[in-house]
């Protein structure tokens, strides 16, 4: 009896629950079937809304590689609102994979509550390609919204794939026929297709989309100089791979600029003029309508265009810059000191190197220059005075320091030249611009007893006003090889050599008047040491001396230099060294040296 009675109890409650029991809620009920009629071209969803107390607003499905699918991620295919409980049913014939697992839900929706259904899953065999019909604008810059149509898209925007070329594309809304997409700022090619990928499966456009030209909208200055920095205003232009070249010159942009404004410097070599720019970005290239004018320096006047070293010159003109830095002036090949500056007008001190008197200035500034029409001339130097006027001289050289007064003379030791006649005293002079001066010891004796002074500065030649007197003058040197005696005869030395290539003596004449020496004549008789020799009424007169120390001569001579001829006279009544000769009104003497050291007279 008990185990009739636990069986008919157990009975009762499988029964019982057998039966769904629906409770009274204010939201639907859904239920998922099974997915049927899968081929290559979709599949077709089936579901059963069986009960409801409140109006249906929305039903329909979503699916997804994932577990529990939900309208926000997910795909879905909503079938609007429904009137009354009972079965529907819809075909997916986009966004399928083959070969994928896919999970479905049904949902139903009221005004207060969303109902999922139960999961079923299913095995794809694939479905209908996307397809994209057209696109809207057709052209456009990086950050534009394109609007694209067509078929089989996806609405869940994880599943769209949209490029412009291999540059991916942000979706900001999606449905099954229009997708809107921002153009990716990767873009980097003029022209390209949009291709559309929706599972596994990749569609393209048929037309192009075309990044638009870059613009140049405004130059910031449009003229100036080639220190000026300019700003650009551009549109369509993207600053990480787009280039700019101004003439044919490459721009470097500064790390300031921007998309919109791009700042630089006048790039190195530009022509001057007017210059066009030229945007490339992604082989879209452009040339602007508007230009800069990049201004070169002119000089238009030197003021003054004579002067001397230390004063100030004043150049002027237009477009030396703005800065003030990495302007230049040459005078010739020599830099000159800047000491004032602006863009109209420059003032230089003349170069102390400057080596000749005429020289064009030149004004360069980043690789441009102007060059001055006329020459600017240097003040040739100019002496007023010098002192001492006569010098004396120890070992061949002066005892005095000497000072040069004047003008123009170049300030730095070593830029002037002095000589004393023709011999160069060289450049070992101190002094200022009007005032040389010349230490002790560094003249050498001169040639003559009187030499003017000269100064050559930079190529031009100043002459002392008088000259200066030495003491002592060097004058031509005897060409013989050893002088054993001298005399005057008509102002003129005479000179007897010994040790003459030929082993006979020789007589030299000396000329003061030419500076110069000449051969007269061979002596007669054996060459000798210490012999007489005087002039006497235009003749000279010669004989003695000795052999050397021992075998004294006595032969005796006459010479006439006009008939260049000797007539042997009679013997000299003494022998020995003769150690002085010498006449004295058209009478001759001659010392000799004995044990009496006579003195002798010839008349």
């Amino acid at each position: 009896m008990r185990k009739l009675f636990s069986f008919l109890l157990v009975l009762s409650l499988l029964i019982t629950c057998s039966k769904e029991e629906i409770t009274s809620r204010a939201y639907p009920r859904v239920k998922t079937n099974n997915v049927v009629n899968i081929s290559a071209t979709g599949a077709l969803l089936q579901a059963e809304i069986f009960f409801s107390n409140v109006e249906i607003v929305d039903h329909g499905f979503v699916w997804s590689f994932y577990s529990s699918p939900t309208l926000e991620t997910s795909d879905k295919i909503s079938l609007g609102n429904k009137a009354s409980v009972g079965f529907y049913e819809t075909l997916i014939d986009r966004g399928l994979a083959a070969g994928k697992v896919y999970y479905v839900r049904a949902y139903a929706k009221s005004d207060n509550h969303l109902v999922y259904g139960n999961e079923v899953k299913f095995v794809s065999q694939g479905s209908f390609a996307p397809t994209i019909e057209d696109f809207t604008p057709k052209s456009g810059i990086w950050g534009d919204t394109i609007l694209i149509k067509g078929k089989y898209f996806s609405e869940n925007a994880q599943n769209d794939l949209v490029k412009f070329g291999d540059a991916i594309a942000l979706l900001v809304k999606t449905s099954a026929t229009e997708l809107k997409v921002i153009v990716p700022f990767e873009l980097a090619t003029s022209k390209t297709n949009i291709t559309l990928k929706v599972a596994d499966q990749v569609t393209k456009s048929l037309q192009d989309f075309t990044l638009s030209s870059p613009i140049v909208e405004a130059i910031i200055p449009d003229v100036g100089t080639v220190d000026v920095e300019v700003k650009l205003k551009v549109k369509n232009f993207r600053l990480s791979t787009g280039t700019v070249k101004m003439g044919s010159k490459s721009i470097v942009l500064k790390t300031k600029s921007t998309d919109q404004d791009l700042y630089f410097d006048i790039p190195a070599g530009l022509n001057s003029g007017l210059n066009k720019f030229s945007l490339d970005f992604g082989g879209v290239s452009t040339i602007s309508d508007l230009s800069f004018n990049l201004l070169t320096p002119v000089i238009s006047s030197i003021d003054p265009m004579m002067a001397t070293f230390e004063d100030l010159i004043s150049i002027s003109g237009e477009n030396f810059g703005q800065s003030g830095l990495g302007q230049k002036v040459f005078f010739g090949p020599h830099e000159a000191p800047i000491v004032a500056y602006s863009s109209t007008k420059i003032k230089v001190t003349i170069p102390y190197q400057l080596e000749i008197a005429k020289s064009k200035i030149k004004i360069t500034f980043k690789g441009y220059e102007a060059v001055s029409s006329i020459d600017f001339s240097l003040s040739p130097p100019v002496i007023t005075s010098v002192n001492p006027l006569k010098l004396d001289f120890i070992s061949e050289v002066s005892t005095d320091e000497v000072i040069i007064t004047g003008e123009n003379f170049n300030p730095v030791s070593g830029n002037n030249q002095v000589f004393l006649g023709d011999q160069s005293i060289g450049n070992e002079v101190n002094g200022t611009n009007n005032e040389l001066i010349i230490p002790l010891g560094v003249i050498p004796i001169p040639n003559n007893h009187e030499e003017f002074i000269k100064v050559l500065v930079s190529g031009q030649e100043a002459i002392s006003p008088t000259k200066i007197q030495s003491v002592w003058s060097r004058k031509k040197d005897f060409p013989g090889e050893y002088a054993q005696a001298g005399t005057l005869i008509d102002e003129k030395i005479c000179l007897y050599d010994l040790h003459t290539p030929t082993g006979i003596g020789k007589l030299f004449e000396y000329s003061s008047n030419s500076n110069s020496w000449y051969s007269l004549t061979e002596t007669p008789g054996f060459e000798r040491y210490s012999p007489i020799l005087f002039g006497l009424q235009d003749k000279l007169f010669f004989g003695g001396g000795s052999e050397g120390a021992t075998n004294p001569y006595q032969d005796f001579y006459e010479y006439d230099p006009n008939t260049n001829e000797w007539t042997q006279l009679n013997d000299v009544p003494f022998s020995g060294h003769v150690v002085g000769h010498y006449s004295i009104n058209d009478i001759g003497y001659a010392v000799v040296n004995t044990f009496e050291n006579e003195l002798w007279q010839y008349n």
